[in-house]
């Protein structure tokens, strides 16, 4: 089963018409969420068919009927796909544009202006630049297992002892190096607090939230970017670049918690842990948090339980939504 929370003046979660906060909506006969715009959500159904939440964008004609698996970009913006062959399509100026095949997943960042496409065969990149798409190359990496983008930045979970590589804006310390020493990145450079930690093991990941970054290594969770509305999980007084998140019980104490899955909004994370148990951080502006929030701010700056009674099995999140998977009916 999967259910949803946050923000839905779209009905973007959900058709019932409620944005009441923290409200929990089931959604039936979804799957999973291939996509969660500010409007829209782009989700497959359990007979594998496309299914589009929420505000209906003007292209939905051209690529409807395709058998999507992944998408990227936004649909009022650049937009495109992965389809069931591995073939990429870019919608564009009213038309399907196919870019390339062997494709396991795609991100695009608009700060860039270019399409990144993680390939099948040997965690290969290639990066299409909208300026000329005719025009691709392949990025000088170790085998990628996994890619994140947001609209500023692109980080890589790869192979070897340097595990994590970032390029972009950083701004806001979002690829994980000071900001103040590094502004941006045009080409991906290992993060150099990642740097000897990696292995070969597919037990990793990173994601990419607007203004911050999060990444998972042998199951323990570091965060990355602008502190502002506690997205982090960890104090603002804290001097690091990159630090580690405060997990903390019903009585404000600190807990270990093994975690194997994060996704970030636009200012909240949210991450599910091996015992089943969805925590949240950040800010509760829609209710996507899942517990109300006692701060006078309406933000935490450190991970707690979501009020979840099922188990759950895996999390996604939108800009202001979150998305809790369960095993259940």
């Amino acid at each position: 089963m999967l259910y949803s929370l946050g923000f839905n003046a779209f009905q973007q979660l959900s058709s019932d018409e409620s944005t009441a906060i923290h409200s929990l909506f089931p959604l039936k006969g979804i799957d999973r969420i291939l996509l969660a715009s500010w409007e829209s959500t782009f989700a497959l159904t359990e007979q594998n068919q496309l299914e589009v939440l929420g505000f209906q964008p003007r292209s939905k004609d051209l690529w409807y009927d395709f058998q999507a698996v992944a998408m990227f970009g936004d649909p009022v913006g650049v937009f495109g796909f992965v389809d069931r062959e591995t073939n990429v399509w870019l919608i564009r100026d009213g038309m399907c544009h196919h870019l390339t095949t062997d494709a396991k997943d795609a991100v695009y960042c608009a700060g860039q202006n270019r399409i990144y496409v993680l390939q099948t065969v040997q965690g290969r990149v290639e990066v299409f630049d909208l300026n000329d798409l005719t025009v691709s190359s392949l990025l000088n990496l170790p085998p990628v297992i996994m890619l994140a983008s947001s609209t500023t930045h692109v980080l890589f979970y790869t192979r070897g002892s340097d595990p994590i590589y970032a390029l972009g804006s950083n701004r806001f310390s979002q690829l994980g190096m000071d900001f103040h020493t590094v502004s941006h990145l045009d080409d991906p450079q290992p993060v150099d607090f990642f740097c000897g930690l990696g292995s070969d093991h597919e037990n990793g990941m990173v994601a990419c939230g607007p203004f911050h970054s999060a990444v998972i290594l042998d199951n323990t969770l570091y965060t990355f970017g602008w502190r502002k509305y506690g997205r982090l999980g960890w104090h603002t007084e804290d001097d690091a670049v990159v630090g580690l998140p405060s997990f903390l019980d019903n009585h404000s104490s600190p807990v270990d918690v093994d975690v194997v899955k994060v996704a970030c909004g636009s200012n909240h994370t949210i991450v599910l842990d091996d015992q089943g148990t969805i925590w949240t951080c950040g800010s509760d502006k829609y209710g996507q948090l899942g517990r109300p929030v006692s701060h006078v701010d309406k933000y935490e700056d450190a991970f707690r339980a979501c009020e979840f009674q099922d188990q759950a099995t895996n999390c996604d999140a939108g800009r202001w939504s979150s998305f809790i998977y369960t095993a259940s009916a």
